[in-house]
């Protein structure tokens, strides 16, 4: 019932209680929804269906929909990331940021900033965003096992093993001369 002029007025269906003809205060059966009567798949984004009061209740401030409870995000506002079923500020490591989802780095990237593009690796070598075993480095680097990088040869090593200076073929005019890279033969030597 509300008051309307002088008189009392029945509340129409399915507004349980009302403050004017067509303003709910509680719903019969529905959840309630900006003084409207709405059936759970109808809450607004940001709110779900609480079948604790019947109303459509606000999502907590990360989330951009939620079900069952505030918490229990659906997808994220922003600028958070959706991560097992909450919102980050950001993905935990191992993963990358996709539009508003964290997902999983395809290994052998320990770190990635997308599917392929690795930032880290896991039991190899990083070079150029990509992951090498330590015998299939690019030319003119070699696996690096202090940094787990391929670090480039020193520029008179067309290849190189374990050091940059240690030599297994020279660049163009540089001679090999006890596993290193010379620009001229030491004298006695041709």
């Amino acid at each position: 019932m509300f008051i309307n002029s002088s008189s009392c007025s029945s509340c129409q269906p399915p507004c349980g209680n009302c403050s004017s003809l067509y303003y709910c205060l509680s719903c019969i059966s529905l959840y309630l929804s900006n003084g409207t009567c709405v059936n759970s798949t109808s809450c607004p984004n940001g709110t779900y269906a609480s079948d604790i009061n019947y109303t459509c209740s606000n999502c907590s401030v990360n989330c951009g929909t939620c079900s069952v409870n505030a918490s229990n995000c659906t997808s994220c506002a922003n600028p958070y990331f959706f991560y097992n079923g909450t919102c980050v500020g950001t993905c935990p490591a191992g993963m990358y940021q996709n539009s508003s989802n964290c997902l999983q780095c395809q290994l052998p990237c320990g770190n990635c900033s997308s599917l392929y593009s690795c930032l880290s690796c896991i039991s190899s070598f990083l070079y150029n965003t990509t992951c090498y075993n330590s015998t299939a480095c690019p030319n003119g680097t070699y696996a690096n096992v202090t940094t787990n990088l391929c670090s480039s040869c020193s520029t008179n090593c067309s290849t190189c093993n374990l050091t940059a200076n240690d030599c297994t073929s020279c660049s163009i005019s540089y001679f090999s001369y006890n596993q290193t890279c010379v620009s001229s033969c030491p004298t006695g030597m041709y």
